[in-house]
């Protein structure tokens, strides 16, 4: 049975389900973008990537078996962990940093709306891909440092990154991340 299995597996490359998210840190949707980038792909492996909006929903997936792996932001995978998800960190791909040089969150909001600060922010509304991700931690930051206490002077509000853009422009969400 070995042999068999053997030629079974040199005959289909085993296939690699990768789970992955929009953001910017995570470049490896390259890899189907160009395979050329990764010449063992469809050879010694077959790669499948599965897109999700949040990583609540990636934890999930990998939990329920239906990913080998995937890729996720440093706060989504401690907070993972320290509720006790089995998992191994194998890579770290970004470093996020002010400059040209570097990847940095950018902030959506109205051209001519009011705000222009994160002080602005005050009893407004902002949009967020999911709670306990890295736009909701950075967004709690941001507004900790301007001296708004999240929840209590600004709302934070979670939903899908396609849908911001126009919640922005229609004054549903004050920014969006």
């Amino acid at each position: 049975f070995g042999f068999l299995s053997s030629i079974a597996h040199a005959a289909e490359p085993p296939l690699i389900r990768l789970g992955r998210g929009f953001a910017a840190e995570e470049q490896v949707w390259l890899m189907s973008a160009r395979p050329d980038l990764t010449p063992n792909q469809g050879k010694k492996y077959q790669l499948k990537q599965i897109l999700f909006q949040a990583n609540p929903e990636r934890f999930q997936a990998f939990l329920a078996g239906e990913l080998d792996g995937g890729t996720a932001p440093g706060l989504a995978v401690i907070f993972a962990r320290a509720q006790g998800v089995d998992m191994k960190i194998v890579a770290n791909i970004c470093l996020e940093a002010a400059g040209k040089e570097w990847f940095s969150t950018t902030y959506m909001v109205k051209d001519d709306g009011p705000v222009r600060t994160a002080q602005d922010l005050k009893g407004g509304t902002v949009g967020v891909v999911g709670i306990k991700t890295a736009t909701d931690l950075w967004a709690r930051a941001g507004l900790l440092n301007a001296g708004i206490v999240p929840d209590r002077d600004a709302k934070i509000f979670p939903m899908g990154f396609p849908g911001m853009g126009d919640a922005v422009r229609t004054g549903k969400i004050s920014a969006g991340t």
